[in-house]
């Protein structure tokens, strides 16, 4: 079997066309595969908020999540934590998102609280 060409390793959609030849010179017809590649992970876009002093827990996420080429795996993706304003010092959030192909982004977010 002998094997030419070259695959392409950019993000998009790609076709590969292949064809057989026996050892008498006989051709099959072409045929073709198309495929994605996507190597772009997601983009995770920090917010702001302001929390009153003693106001209890709150939720918090990121403003936004750019998953676009391949969408947004939930199952897998941690975008949500949770800030409580009664105690002082700083609390790291890290959110994660991953795409359906597998890639990976993070984003961090630190807050202080202070008296």
């Amino acid at each position: 079997m002998q094997l030419s060409g070259w695959l392409h390793q950019h993000d998009g959609a790609h076709t590969f066309y292949a064809a057989a030849m026996d050892i008498w010179g006989n051709k099959s017809a072409p045929v073709s595969a198309s495929f994605q590649i996507d190597a772009t992970p997601p983009v995770i876009t920090a917010g702001s908020r302001t929390f009153l002093l003693g106001s209890g827990e709150h939720p918090v996420g990121p403003a936004g999540v750019d998953a676009s080429v391949s969408g947004l795996d939930e199952a897998l993706s941690t975008l949500s934590g949770v800030v409580s304003t009664e105690s002082v010092g700083a609390k790291l959030l890290t959110f994660t998102a991953f795409d359906l192909a597998g890639n990976q982004g993070k984003q961090r977010l630190l807050l202080h609280r202070d008296l």
